[in-house]
């Protein structure tokens, strides 16, 4: 969805800005769709969303979402991240914070490394989710493209003679 461009070919900078558990299915082929584009911005947008309005679950958001800043791609990966880390942990990490404190410590995160949380985690797999959620974009994953090299390139160092697609 990223990488959508206009009639012209230019890219409309497509963001989701709901990327969570619930929008994300797994087909019986096992591809991964993520659906719902309700709260999706992208430069063909006419409208532009009221700054005091936060759109999104607020346990996903990024934290430049949550601060009412301009996100872009670099927000969905945050969010993908935070499943991620959900799926490993067993828990979103801000899932122990006070509803009054949520906002702030969504805004602002500290989040507890993967492999504190779940010890079992490969280290290579906390360190790619780790970097998914540095809290400035600029120390994330720059694309989905680099997000799934670097995904596939663990993935085949624990099994090299595994068939990925």
């Amino acid at each position: 969805a990223h990488r959508k461009r206009d009639e012209e070919e230019h890219e409309i900078g497509l963001v989701h800005r709901d990327v969570s558990p619930q929008n994300v299915l797994i087909s019986y082929e096992g591809e991964v769709k993520v659906i719902d584009f309700g709260l999706a911005k992208s430069t063909l947008n006419a409208s532009h969303t009221n700054p005091s309005i936060v759109l999104g679950k607020f346990l996903y958001m990024s934290p430049e979402q949550a601060r009412h800043q301009n996100v872009d791609r670099r927000s969905d990966l945050y969010a993908v991240g935070l499943c991620m880390y959900e799926l490993m942990a067993g828990k979103n990490p801000f899932d122990d914070a006070p509803p009054g404190e949520l906002m702030a410590r969504v805004a602002s995160p500290q989040i507890r490394p993967l492999n504190q949380v779940e010890p079992l985690t490969p280290p290579a797999v906390a360190q790619m989710v780790m970097r998914a959620l540095a809290p400035d974009p600029a120390q994330r994953f720059q694309t989905a493209e680099d997000f799934r090299a670097r995904l596939l390139a663990i993935l085949m160092e624990m099994k090299p003679f595994c068939r990925l697609w």
